[in-house]
């Protein structure tokens, strides 16, 4: 697995959020009543404006159905592009 350095982490967070999301069918409202968060927040997390605590990134993954470092890492970024038809 390759390494995220600090400085790529909200980056690669938020890539892997939107994708993971949009592959789940979910709206930023849904996703956001999964985790008992805002859409507001939803929408600063994909959009790098803010970031989650862990606690927030363990439950989203779990709303995604996904572990954790699918959401953190660049092999999640790998996993969640769309599937060629």
């Amino acid at each position: 697995m390759e390494t995220v350095k600090p400085n790529e982490l909200p980056e690669v967070f938020c890539k892997n959020l939107k994708a993971a999301r949009m592959r789940a069918g979910l709206s930023q409202r849904a996703l956001a009543g999964l985790i008992g968060s805002s859409p507001n927040s939803v929408v600063e997390w994909e959009n790098g404006k803010a970031s989650p605590s862990l606690t927030t990134v363990v439950r989203l993954a779990e709303a995604l159905k996904l572990s954790p470092e699918m959401l953190l890492t660049n092999f999640g970024s790998e996993m969640l592009q769309p599937i060629s038809a």
